[in-house]
């Protein structure tokens, strides 16, 4: 009994780290990735607080990173309302506001998206 709940006490902190993690250490060692933010397949992945990061970091919005050569960072921001923050040799760091992310529930990150903008109509006195 006393083994279980002493892994369990180094297990379980361990376990929450590792929703960010290293991706090309050497290339790229000031950021820590975590999973595709509009889902599994999206090249756009949540950034974790890092020195590089932290000045950015808001309880209001994610970290979000792009890749540089990613065709569909445009239409990611118009959808998500993300705001490029910095930016490294590989990656675009952006704030993206909390609401930005339910939106893009079945949305395929690779497909370029359109996005219409609906007017009211005039109303006159």
């Amino acid at each position: 009994m006393f083994r279980i709940v002493l892994t369990s006490l180094i297990v379980l902190p361990l376990a929450a780290c590792a929703q960010f993690v290293s991706r090309g250490a050497e290339a790229e060692p000031e950021l820590r990735f975590g999973t595709g933010y509009r889902g599994s397949d999206d090249p756009c992945v949540r950034v974790g607080e890092t020195a590089l990061t932290a000045p950015y970091v808001s309880q209001d919005e994610d970290l979000v990173g792009c890749p540089v050569d990613f065709d569909g960072r445009p239409a990611f921001q118009i959808k998500t309302g993300g705001r490029e923050v910095t930016r490294t040799a590989d990656w675009v760091i952006y704030r993206v506001p909390l609401l930005g992310a339910p939106d893009m529930a079945g949305v395929d990150p690779a497909a370029e998206t359109s996005v219409a903008i609906e007017v009211p109509p005039s109303t006159e006195l």
